[in-house]
């Protein structure tokens, strides 16, 4: 749950972007890419609303199935609850922006408002907004890692623990809420302007959608259809590729001999829950190229059979830490701050009648003081 929290931040700042972007374009008379930097935003606030409900619906089954929240307790749900299973799997695509789902549309409708920063005449605001291209693409790549993280170390491999191993898929009625989500996810992806309408009818935009083999066009200067996109092509080439690559691989798959073999455990013999990736290990990389701002340190002790030999170990313990820089020297120096300045402040809620008495006196005498220098003037 904490990790969909922090998605929700990256989130609201695709919905920013947009919204942004649409007063720089109004303010600069470009009223269609306005519209369009509106339409992008408000479609990811509808969508984000959407897949975000399911993903947290979703978390929320696997903690009444395996009474955990630590992701490192968890693995293999794959097999003991495979319709959550399915249902993350679709809010993951649905929030990494991957077609055909309805994430995709907004985050690919914010993406050409972006790339149409050229027409503002401000050569700073350009350069700046083109900068805001590179952190828009870093942002949906990290949260693709994110969610790989999520649901690889979550539904596949083995079970790290007897609550993962003991689960079981929810009941029915609990099903049904996601499946609603879910099917909204993707009819919001294949079919956009049934989303995009509510919003041009609610905001009375001057653009209407009206059939699902229309594309999503936005007239401007330059391009008279700029961000142009049909969903259902795209879903039809999408198919294609994927029954493509199943007929080759049948095809080519019937002419070869299947031999199955054991698969390479490195010497280790039977594989366990031990021999696999960790949630920690999986984000180990990230966590270093980002280093600077987490500042990651991992403790390692080891417990050694004797003395004389440091190579045959007999238990390692690692215990790796982060810290957030910008929690420790902003939010909390902030924090800190205010809490000062207000205990201060607190000093005069003394709860003494008189001195009440005394703020009531000095708050009148200002005043006259005040309407007298005014009328004087």
């Amino acid at each position: 749950k904490r990790a969909l929290a922090f998605s929700s931040i990256e989130n609201v700042g695709i919905i920013f972007i947009g919204l942004g972007l649409s007063v720089v374009f109004a303010a600069s008379h470009l009223p269609s890419l306005s519209v369009l930097a509106f339409i992008a935003s408000m479609f990811h606030t509808l969508n984000h609303s959407i897949f975000k409900g399911l993903l947290f619906m979703t978390a929320g089954s696997i903690h009444y199935s395996t009474h955990t929240k630590n992701i490192e307790d968890l693995g293999g749900l794959i097999k003991k609850m495979p319709w959550t299973a399915v249902m993350f799997l679709v809010g993951s695509i649905a929030i990494i922006g991957l077609p055909p789902l309805n994430g995709f549309i907004s985050e690919w409708l914010t993406l050409q408002s972006l790339l149409a920063v050229f027409q503002i005449p401000s050569n700073i605001l350009q350069v700046s907004l083109a900068f805001a291209i590179l952190v828009f693409a870093l942002t949906i790549g990290l949260s693709g890692a994110t969610f790989v993280r999520l649901f690889g170390i979550t539904f596949l491999s083995k079970s790290r623990s007897t609550k993962a191993a003991n689960a079981v898929e929810v009941p029915k009625f609990m099903l049904i809420g996601k499946a609603i989500l879910a099917s909204s996810c993707i009819l919001l992806g294949i079919l956009p302007f049934l989303g995009m309408n509510l919003i041009v009818s609610a905001f009375n935009l001057p653009y209407m959608p009206s059939s699902p083999f229309e594309t999503i066009s936005i007239a401007n200067t330059v391009d008279s259809n700029f961000a142009s996109l049909m969903m259902p092509g795209v879903l039809v080439i999408l198919t294609s590729v994927f029954v493509g690559i199943f007929v080759f691989v049948r095809i080519i798959g019937c002419k070869t001999k299947t031999v199955k073999y054991g698969t390479w455990d490195c010497g280790f013999g039977n594989l366990s829950e031990k021999t696999q990736y960790t949630a920690t290990s999986l984000a180990e990389p990230l966590r270093r190229i980002f280093g600077v701002f987490y500042k990651p340190h991992n403790e390692i002790n080891a417990d050694f059979y004797t003395k004389e030999n440091l190579y045959l170990k007999k238990s390692i313990h690692v215990i790796s830490t982060t810290r957030d820089i910008f929690d420790e020297k902003l939010y909390g120096k902030t924090i800190s701050g205010s809490l000062f300045v207000l205990n201060k402040i607190r000093k005069i809620q003394s709860g003494k009648v008189n001195v009440y008495i005394l703020y009531i006196m000095i708050t009148l005498i200002a005043l006259l003081l005040f309407v007298g220098f005014g009328a004087h003037e």
